[in-house]
């Protein structure tokens, strides 16, 4: 499996932390983020009530023509496990807001195996080049953040790094999902 999202992410008013899964090449060797960009946004719509001649239902949408969107503005707030996940905080660049509900998320990163070439000058960097794409939710209660934010800090210190034990992605994954279907449940 390459690089992609998770199907939820965390967000607090202008701030998001973009995250997903790393896996391993066919040698086993695990995937480590070299560089990675990172970009979410989210059409904005709203509903009116339009009168339309014969029309029972006149609840209609509208979309704005301002998207809220976010990207990955400092490179070195990457966190990773190599393998394991990615993390990237990312902030709101346009003037509309994001809402709890669904959202696109684009990537393109330079992806190494083995030893990592993260000390290395840019220009001399290995590895190859992935873009992804798809569909995420977004969810934007503080339990949500408080969890995400708690992963974020452990890669930050280093938590997980001669830990073998991978549930801890896996746990943040599910537990997003179950807070974004069953929001009345979370504070």
């Amino acid at each position: 499996m390459g690089p992609n999202f998770s199907p939820v992410i965390a967000f607090s008013g202008d701030q998001l932390i973009a995250m997903g899964p790393l896996g391993s090449d066919d040698l086993r060797r695990p995937d480590y983020v070299e560089e990675l960009r990172a970009w979410i946004y989210q059409p904005v719509s709203f509903n009116v009530n339009v009168e339309l001649p014969g029309e029972t239902d006149a609840r209609t949408t509208l979309w704005s023509p301002n998207d809220a969107a976010a990207d990955s503005s400092d490179e070195s707030a990457l966190r990773q496990n190599a393998g394991v996940c990615w993390m990237l905080p990312l902030t709101r660049i346009s003037a509309a807001s994001f809402n709890p509900g669904r959202a696109f998320a684009v990537a393109i990163a330079l992806i190494s195996n083995g030893a990592p070439s993260g000390e290395r000058k840019r220009s001399d960097k290995l590895g190859r080049v992935i873009w992804w794409g798809h569909p995420i939710r977004l969810i934007g209660t503080s339990e949500a953040n408080k969890v995400v934010n708690g992963v974020f800090k452990d890669l930050e210190d280093g938590i997980y790094e001669d830990d073998n034990n991978t549930e801890y992605f896996l746990q943040l994954e599910r537990r997003l999902q179950d807070m974004a279907e069953n929001p009345d449940t979370t504070t």
